[in-house]
């Protein structure tokens, strides 16, 4: 029978499951791809979902990640007016199916795999090559390598997927926003940095993107957009740009870290309420951190400052021993702060110092007119 002649998705679902249990999971999967790209089917029943999953497992278990970003792209523009949360079941579906993947290579390599090891790189052969370079037997092995990278390298397209195909969508901002962090969580466990500063950067263009669309479509006049900005949209954003920074922080990657600050303060201005108090004590723990690394030991104590107030105003949960912990700690960052001159301000250091330091302070509402107002002395 040809793959075209399936007139009914149950049908093709039914011999598609058939050819899977006798493991004829190419032929099976070109079953369901005809049915998905055809135009007949393109009104949403619940069988379509059984059937992108049955769809995603195959890709998953034949590696095909061109094939299950495709079919992620035809499922949308089938439910995602009728019914969009069947979309988040399925995109929380390949992402599952992908993470167990890897969970079991590691297993597989007796977890003997050092992830330090395990370079990303873009270059498709890139992978080959480490797994083809010798090592040494207190390294990782070319088997175990061979078990873990190709599954690392596709969750992370997995990922980069789903990102690609819930974007610029308000309907589907909260699966968005759930994959970023999972696609965060990712990057820490696996130490893969280089697809840190990918999904940086991917986020950060979705968001100019929303931005671009959003008002292309007011100048035009269009009533109905995909897209509406409104303070729950850049909240939503914003919450991915806190998980961010704490991962960033977390992985000790300082350039990223400055990068997703920037960001944060940004969307912080367009949002028109308070920030929630948890939130914002995580955004400043993130900002002393980078600043006791960067030696800008005044933002330090600035920004322990600001950790302290919010915990000790808004964080009931906190004991006296835990409060204490925290009142030494913010001491001792301000007894860090070197002592100078009272003429002493930001004028006095160089221009392009002078212009971060300006910058610094303004992600924390710190008046930089004189940098050092807590310390100057006569």
């Amino acid at each position: 029978m040809s793959y075209h002649s399936y007139k009914k998705p149950e049908n093709a679902l039914r011999r598609a499951q058939e050819l899977y249990k006798a493991g004829k999971k190419q032929l099976g999967i070109e079953i369901l791809n005809s049915v998905l790209n055809q135009r007949r089917h393109k009104q949403w029943t619940t069988t379509h979902e059984e059937l992108i999953k049955l769809y995603l497992k195959i890709c998953v278990d034949l590696r095909k990640k061109m094939f299950a970003r495709d079919g992620l792209y035809q499922y949308r523009s089938l439910c995602q007016r009728e019914a969009p949360g069947s979309l988040e079941v399925v995109v929380n579906h390949l992402i599952d199916l992908a993470e167990e993947k890897c969970v079991e290579a590691m297993a597989l390599a007796g977890n003997r795999v050092k992830l330090s090891e395990l370079v990303a790189d873009d270059d498709e052969n890139a992978a080959e090559n480490i797994i083809l370079t010798s090592v040494n037997s207190h390294g990782t092995s070319r088997v175990d390598k061979e078990l873990v990278v190709p599954w690392i390298k596709f969750l992370w397209e997995a990922y980069r997927s789903v990102l690609e195909v819930t974007k610029n969508n308000n309907r589907l901002i909260d699966v968005y926003q759930s994959t970023c962090l999972r696609a965060y969580k990712f990057c820490e466990k696996y130490e893969r940095t280089l697809e840190f500063r990918k999904l940086n950067d991917m986020i950060k263009k979705h968001l100019q993107d929303s931005i671009k669309y959003y008002d292309k479509d007011r100048e035009s006049g269009k009533k109905q957009s995909l897209i509406e900005l409104n303070a729950d949209y850049f909240e939503l954003h914003l919450d991915s740009r806190f998980i961010g920074l704490k991962a960033a922080t977390d992985m000790k990657q300082w350039n990223q870290a400055y990068q997703i600050v920037e960001e944060i303060y940004g969307i912080m201005a367009k949002i028109d309420r308070p920030i929630q108090p948890q939130m914002m004590a995580a955004y400043y723990k993130s900002l002393s951190d980078m600043f006791l690394v960067s030696k800008s030991y005044l933002f330090h104590a600035y920004a322990w400052l600001k950790f302290y107030h919010l915990n000790e105003k808004n964080n009931q949960s906190l004991d006296s021993k835990e409060l204490t912990r925290m009142a030494s700690a913010l001491t001792l960052s301000a007894l860090a702060v070197p002592v100078v001159k009272r003429h002493d301000s930001i004028s006095s250091y160089a221009n392009d110092e002078a212009d971060k330091k300006k910058r610094m302070g303004k992600y924390m509402s710190f008046a930089t007119n004189n940098i050092y107002p807590f310390v100057s002395v006569h």
